[in-house]
């Protein structure tokens, strides 16, 4: 006896795509499904093919909104990582410095002349 065509649902669709998001590899993805790989590259190409990208936009756009409402930690982080923006940090020494004798190419200097 044949084995019934699957009937794919929004319901596994947004599982898969979840799933791949999370890198799992396909064939763990069929398991925990219950399908075989078959099945999940047959009926589920696109989920596989978009489910990270799909995540990210989510988590993009999150960030982009923590950022237009106030949260410097994410408008840092965004400037840095789209805009390339930088902090710039400065070491300011002070104090003496003496020098009491050079050498350049073996002969010695006075560092006073």
């Amino acid at each position: 006896m044949a084995r019934p065509a699957h009937v794919k649902t929004p319901e596994i669709a947004e599982r898969v795509g979840t799933l791949s998001a999370y890198g799992i590899e396909h064939t763990v993805i069929a398991r925990l499904c219950g399908f075989s790989h078959d099945t999940l590259t047959k009926y589920y190409r696109d989920e596989l093919d978009t489910g990270k990208a799909q995540v990210i936009e989510k988590i993009a756009n999150s960030l982009k909104l923590s950022a237009i409402n106030g949260d410097v930690q994410a408008q840092k982080f965004f400037l840095s990582s789209r805009a390339g923006w930088a902090e710039k940090q400065q070491t300011e020494l002070s104090g003496k410095v003496e020098v009491s004798e050079v050498v350049f190419r073996g002969v010695r200097a006075d560092p006073h002349d």
